[in-house]
């Protein structure tokens, strides 16, 4: 998805297109460093047909860079009405999302870490997977589904359907998909105990798999659970001024241990061209590994070769990240030449640990 800037909406809002797609409302406001990327839930096409920026009238009240994103996936038809996000099976329509937000993170000069993705239900489900997505970033997710075949089996079985999606997908479980990328990002996971279906059928499960997982998976930053208890049960949302304190919230600036195994190093999925990686050493000869995850064309392979990447019989495409002639304990690495390819970073040579960032992707 390439975004084209559209019509000014009033002074800092502004319409972003793909071709003639109405794909965002972007609000920027210079003063802040914090993008917050607001996510729909499901729509209900007696009161409006897609798309719907759902939270269009919080944009007044929130003192910070905005994107809402309409999901494109419920205009597959004029029937769906919930889509998580996800697209047709033969999409890459998530990472789309992944690369706008990306795209305009990089605009305003914001790093991974001081984007939040925010929804409920279906759109706290699209947070929580779009934060394992971009490395660093978190999100704030209210009544969320986590495993989608949980969810009500009518609506389920009409996405299945409608997006051909294969129920052994990894993309359908939260769960899964944080196995699958290695990693668990920064989380804020809020749920009323009155929402039953939710609080039962994908809170519990959630917290117990976290509860599992977490010490074998790389973790970025804090992990928030607030409960509450309210009769409206799934509909019990916060409202703009209860969200605030969420979005506002300092968190630890964490760092991520660069993996020893191969088979436990998270994916890096690089979306453009501006990616950077603080790297913290404190030896002088350590090493961290850059390489790439999966195949990549005969053209990407020469233009790594010629910036000095190694082509290993082992572990394929790759090059060192070491201090070089840096006299602190952290530098950046560059990837600027990249973009649209999986990474991963291994501890290569330390006796100490290796920490890194991933600033952009």
């Amino acid at each position: 998805m390439n975004h084209n800037e559209g019509d000014k909406i009033d002074n800092n809002l502004e319409e972003l297109f793909d071709g003639d797609v109405l794909v965002a409302i972007k609000k920027s406001n210079p003063a802040s460093k914090k993008l917050v990327v607001m996510l729909n839930g499901a729509i209900n096409r007696n009161i409006s047909q897609p798309p719907v920026f759902q939270r269009k009238t919080w944009l007044e009240y929130m003192p910070y860079n905005v994107l809402i994103i309409p999901d494109k996936t419920v205009e597959i038809n004029d029937s769906l009405e919930l889509g998580w996000y996800l697209g047709q099976s033969n999409s890459d329509y998530i990472h789309s999302i992944a690369k706008l937000v990306t795209n305009t993170a990089s605009e305003l000069n914001i790093d991974n870490e001081s984007i939040t993705f925010y929804g409920s239900s279906g759109g706290g489900y699209a947070a929580l997977i779009l934060s394992t997505l971009l490395i660093g970033s978190g999100s704030i997710s209210i009544n969320p589904q986590i495993i989608l075949k949980n969810y009500i089996r009518r609506v389920y079985d009409k996405f299945i359907l409608d997006t051909g999606h294969d129920e052994k997908s990894p993309l359908l479980a939260v769960t899964s998909y944080m196995d699958e990328r290695k990693y668990i990002p920064r989380i804020t996971l809020i749920q009323n105990r009155q929402d039953h279906l939710h609080y039962k059928e994908h809170f519990v499960p959630f917290m117990k798999w976290y509860l599992s997982k977490s010490s074998e998976l790389s973790t970025f930053g804090d992990f928030l659970v607030a409960e509450f208890t309210n009769d409206k049960g799934h509909n019990a949302i916060l409202n703009v001024y209860e969200s605030m304190p969420y979005i506002e919230k300092e968190y630890s600036h964490s760092y991520l241990t660069a993996q020893k195994r191969i088979n436990d190093v998270p994916t890096i999925t690089l979306y453009t061209q501006k990616n950077k990686i603080l790297f913290k050493m404190s030896g002088v000869n350590d090493k961290a590994l850059i390489f790439l995850k999966g195949q990549v064309s005969d053209e990407t392979a020469d233009t790594l070769l010629q910036k000095g990447w190694m082509n290993s019989p082992k572990i394929g495409l790759c090059k060192y990240a070491t201090k070089e002639d840096s006299e602190n304990d952290m530098f950046y690495v560059s990837l600027d030449y990249l973009s649209c390819v999986d990474i991963g970073i291994l501890h290569w040579q330390s006796e100490s640990t290796i920490y890194y960032k991933v600033l952009s992707q």
